[in-house]
């Protein structure tokens, strides 16, 4: 916040990019080099220190190694971010605006990064967190009294598709629901209207809001036959969400373990549907793979799979519900194959999937690797 003061970067953006390029704080470049932002050396004459990273080359997703600078604490991480935005002319287009939102989809169109979805990325994070009530303005736009609204980023003057033109709320639709005393039972009538007169099925797509009502009819959601989930394209070496339900319930680092009350790494994220919401949800393999685990081993994950995608990179998949594994050891996986039902079996404190990430038998920040939808 007092960088956002003297800079005129908003602190949302700030925010946002920090947890976006530093995993919520929990990657070593942010942990232990106070580098937050991915900002690499350039012309900078401090220290470095050299780490692999994700880039995007020619769409797809590739490691490389890459020189990043190191600083001594997190107020001087945070300094030079500004700093390093004031000092290159190719941000000067989004220093020029008030709209943290447009600001964000000028970071992208200058090259911050090279992600196609970052400022989608940014725009979500802020969203979802509020973090525009950390900006001088309190999140509201002068001229208008009201928040500020976001903007579809346009990668480019002839492109004819916006990417990432605003994010999905629906807490205004649940309020109104519950003003006017709308039971489930209704929602999910409302829903079936709407199916009828919607072909494309995209008017209510992606809601799982209290109510928990989802467009399909499926037996698992979002699964056309039980046994794959329709990802669209992968490019090779792609991680894709590993699940179709959305909630982010509990993120990568260290925590109370809500069974044991122990504190202690939690070394993946936990991902679960409206706590309403009573349908089943698929787990799916994040990427290509041989499954290496499937079954309860009594360690704590319950029923689990564990998948080897190559190059000493491994995922994990733990709390499914008992007889839903559809997979097994030696089996050969493609992104999109249900592996399970997300259960709660094993130490769980409730439904949900635990997501782990490994890289050469550590575990790292799962964020790293996959895109929250």
């Amino acid at each position: 916040m007092e960088e956002s003061k003297t800079s005129g970067v908003p602190a949302s953006v700030t925010l946002a990019q920090a947890v976006q390029e530093g995993g919520w704080g929990s990657s070593l470049l942010a942990s232990k080099y106070y580098n937050f932002f991915g900002i690499k050396k350039h012309n900078w004459t401090g220290d470095t220190v050299l780490m692999w990273t994700t880039e995007y080359i020619n769409g797809v997703s590739t490691k490389v190694q890459a020189e990043f600078r190191a600083y001594p604490n997190a107020v001087a991480g945070f300094a030079d971010h500004s700093k390093f935005l004031l000092d290159n002319p190719r941000y000067n287009t989004a220093l020029s605006k008030d709209n943290p939102y447009e600001f964000a989809n000028e970071l992208q169109a200058a090259g911050y990064a090279t992600d196609p979805n970052y400022a989608y990325s940014l725009k979500k994070l802020i969203h979802d967190y509020n973090l525009t009530k950390y900006d001088p303005d309190g999140g509201i736009n002068p001229a208008t009294g009201s928040a500020w609204e976001d903007v579809g980023y346009v990668p480019s003057s002839n492109a004819g598709v916006l990417v990432g033109c605003g994010t999905a709320d629906y807490s205004k639709f649940d309020a109104v629901l519950r003003h006017f005393d709308f039971t489930p039972e209704d929602v999910e009538l409302i829903a079936a209207g709407i199916k009828e007169f919607d072909t494309s099925h995209t008017l209510l797509a992606g809601y799982n809001g209290e109510y928990g009502i989802e467009m399909s009819d499926t037996p698992l959601v979002g699964s056309e036959t039980g046994d794959y989930v329709d990802v669209g394209p992968v490019q090779p070496g792609q991680m894709i969400w590993p699940t179709t339900a959305k909630y982010l319930t509990s993120n990568f680092g260290m925590r109370v373990n809500p069974v044991s009350g122990i504190y202690k790494l939690h070394k993946g994220i936990d991902i679960a549907p409206a706590n309403s919401d009573t349908k089943d949800y698929p787990n799916i393999a994040a990427m290509d793979g041989l499954v290496i685990a499937a079954g309860d081993t009594n360690d704590g994950y319950g029923n689990k799979v564990v998948i080897d995608h190559g190059g000493g990179l491994e995922t994990l998949y733990a709390h499914m519900k008992v007889g839903s594994l559809k997979v097994n050891v030696g089996q050969e996986v493609i992104a999109g194959t249900v592996l399970g039902t997300m259960g709660e079996t094993g130490n769980a404190a409730g439904r949900h999937l635990h997501f782990e990430v490994y890289v050469n038998g550590k575990p790292t920040n799962p964020l790293a690797y996959v895109n929250k939808p």
